[in-house]
């Protein structure tokens, strides 16, 4: 009787480490056919997501046609700038823009005086041979790439670019397209929305809602990123915009910050196109970007120095 319970014993516990390898044998299973669902989710979410962004950019050119049709302009001009720590990359940067579906009339080339000897030669090379116009101007940082093409007030719209991006192919294209149908407004492939808390008062830069995509506008409350591909029509800006002292003393390096106040105290809106928010940046251009070299900290510091001196940018 004893040698039986033993047996049984024995067998019991035979069992139970069966049991016990064989349901972890089941969750390992499980664990992976789990695993693997949610990795065809994810990337069926991913597909999904892609589509819809297809099918948003297609529909902003089913209005290429009345564009056409009812003579609408595609002309317009390119303005960019960029500075010695980015030479090397600029060539390559101004030929991919041979791409672009919708040409320019002109790419202007807004380099500071002390830097204009230090071009490289391919850079100079695309001058010679007319595809871009390069002109020397004042040391502005990051707003050489739109002030200098102000001050001589331009008639067609202005598409501002960065330096170390490389850009859809569709991107001039939607962005003329779209301007054609609101052609008062700023027209923008990226943007941040600026936030109110509580009492009614702007939110400090840190807490605006970065790369904005619940709506499109036209509305008061987007600030574009221009690097990423913005459009400027026409008397977009209050005339102090091209005050050079005036952008120093409040927004240096902070340009997106100085042209959406200028533009708000011209009255002026914007409109986000979909699909070319994401960034695509050349090499090893961003260790040497304005965020890398203390441009976070700028922004907090001279949103307050604009709100100061112009006051509310949704009321001004």
């Amino acid at each position: 009787m004893t040698y039986l319970l033993a047996a049984l014993l024995v067998i019991v516990i035979a069992m139970l480490g069966y049991l016990v390898r064989a349901s972890r044998t089941l969750g390992t299973k499980l664990t992976a056919i789990k695993s693997s669902q949610i990795k065809q989710l994810e990337e069926l979410k991913s597909l999904s997501a892609e589509h819809n962004r297809r099918m948003k950019k297609l529909s902003q050119l089913s209005s290429l046609p009345v564009v056409v049709k009812n003579s609408g302009s595609l002309d317009f001009v390119v303005s960019l700038t960029s500075h010695g720590a980015r030479f090397s990359t600029l060539a390559h940067v101004l030929n991919r823009l041979r791409n672009q579906v919708l040409q320019p009339q002109s790419i202007q080339l807004n380099i500071a005086s002390n830097e204009m000897d230090s071009l490289p030669a391919e850079v100079k090379a695309l001058e010679k041979d007319g595809f871009i116009t390069i002109h020397s101007c004042n040391d502005l940082g990051p707003a050489k790439k739109l002030i200098p093409i102000l001050q001589s007030n331009p008639k067609l719209p202005v598409i501002v670019i960065d330096d170390d991006l490389d850009f859809d192919p569709e991107l001039f294209l939607h962005l003329v397209v779209t301007h054609n149908l609101y052609p008062c407004a700023i027209i923008a492939s990226r943007v941040h929305q600026l936030v109110r808390n509580e009492n009614g008062q702007v939110e400090s830069f840190s807490n605006w809602k970065k790369q904005y995509s619940d709506s499109e506008g036209p509305q008061a409350d987007l600030m574009p990123t221009s690097g990423s591909g913005t459009l400027f029509p026409p008397g977009a800006f209050h005339a102090d915009v091209t005050d050079e002292a005036q952008y120093l003393a409040l927004a240096k390096n902070t340009d997106d910050l100085w042209w959406y106040f200028q533009a708000r105290r011209a009255g002026t809106l914007v409109r986000r196109i979909d699909g070319f928010s994401d960034l695509n940046f050349v090499g090893e251009t961003q260790a040497v970007g304005l965020w890398k070299n203390g441009n976070k900290e700028k922004n907090e510091a001279n949103l307050a120095a604009l709100l100061k001196k112009y006051g509310d940018p949704l009321t001004i």
